[in-house]
């Protein structure tokens, strides 16, 4: 039964290389040396919160930095809790987060300056327990950071390309 399964494993590895795939934030690979991008700094305003480490982690990942790049990415994040469900006792069931990010992408010299904004949202049950009304907070805070870098990501690529694209 073993050899089946390593001969599976070879079949699928011919099949997905000679389709030409190859992971998108590979380190070495030829996608990711293309894609990655790359700025002198990374700055988010405010003080050091969970959220904004979290939000760090995520964007250096994808995000390279290199002293000498042309660029340094700015970020400010405002994030608002809002009531979704409320019983008849005036008690919040159900809450969003959203994290409204601005950004920057601030030049040396004379490149200009290039700026946007993204939004993301994420939904909490509260329940009558602190403790379990804490953690799922926690875990949707992650998830917020995780879909604002994902996010920003995003946006800093399509710059990338459109920059790459009118040369």
């Amino acid at each position: 039964m073993s050899w089946l399964k390593a001969i599976a494993a070879v079949c699928f590895a011919a099949i997905v290389s000679g389709c030409g795939f190859v992971p998108i934030a590979a380190p070495s690979g030829t996608a990711g040396a293309k894609n990655q991008i790359v700025v002198r700094d990374i700055k988010i305003d405010g003080a050091g919160s969970r959220f904004q480490y979290q939000l760090r982690r995520g964007l250096v990942s994808f995000v390279s930095i290199d002293p000498k790049a042309r660029y340094a990415l700015s970020i400010s994040v405002d994030i608002k809790r809002t009531s979704l469900a409320i019983t008849a006792d005036d008690e919040i069931t159900r809450f969003n987060f959203e994290a409204i990010t601005k950004y920057k992408l601030v030049g040396v010299a004379d490149d200009p300056v290039i700026d946007g904004e993204t939004r993301a949202i994420t939904s909490v049950n509260a329940t009558t327990d602190t403790f379990a009304t804490q953690s799922s907070e926690r875990a949707a805070m992650q998830k917020l950071a995780d879909a604002t870098s994902e996010k920003l990501i995003t946006a800093l690529r399509l710059i990338s390309l459109r920059a790459k694209s009118e040369k």
